[in-house]
């Protein structure tokens, strides 16, 4: 979650860009990403009920994806 700006988050999401693992970003509704990361596909959650919706169906395409939905 890019909510807050955390270098470990950044860190990591790299990390998993570079190494080419899925990975699902989300943050608040409202938030001003980064200009190195405003254009990668975000979840924007205003509530709970919604990123859990959200991710269960990205989570569910990513699934797909690797044969195990």
């Amino acid at each position: 979650d890019l909510t807050e700006p955390r270098p470990n988050v950044y860190y990591e999401f790299g990390l998993a860009q570079g190494l080419n693992k899925s990975h699902v970003v989300t943050a608040y509704k409202g938030t001003t990403l980064p200009f190195d990361v405003n254009d990668v596909p975000t979840i924007f959650w205003a509530g709970q009920t919604q990123l859990k919706e959200a991710l269960r169906e990205k989570i569910g395409e990513i699934a797909s994806l690797h044969g195990r939905g």
